[in-house]
């Protein structure tokens, strides 16, 4: 796993992740929901700003799509980096199209060594 000079941890680079442009729409609704989701959990008042780095991994045939993004949101007045995890299901999967999980984390904190992105990379 690579580190920026921020000491932001990177996704590997291996073949299973691939960079997408976070400038689409459906990048930044997803990063909304991400923020959302987390306010409704934890009952935080984060304010979506922006995904700035976004990265794919295709599942296995007809188990979606799985995003790691890099986003900023507005908490108690500051703007914080964090990075959400969220799968997509694949259309026709038991007959659903849905975002099934989600799991946002602060970039400066450490993450839990039981969360889904250290099971991922």
């Amino acid at each position: 796993m690579a580190t920026t000079a921020a000491g932001v941890k990177s996704p590997p680079s291996d073949a299973l992740w691939v960079c997408v442009s976070a400038d689409q729409l459906e990048i930044q609704e997803l990063g909304k929901f991400a923020v959302m989701e987390q306010n409704k959990k934890h009952h935080w008042e984060l304010t979506f700003n922006a995904v700035y780095e976004a990265w794919k991994m295709t599942m296995a045939a007809n188990y979606g799509n799985l995003y790691l993004f890099h986003l900023t949101a507005l908490k108690n007045g500051v703007m914080v980096n964090y990075q959400a995890v969220v799968w997509v299901q694949a259309e026709g999967y038991c007959g659903l199209s849905l975002i099934l999980s989600c799991l946002l984390k602060n970039l400066c904190s450490e993450a839990p060594r039981n969360s889904l992105y250290n099971y991922l990379i």
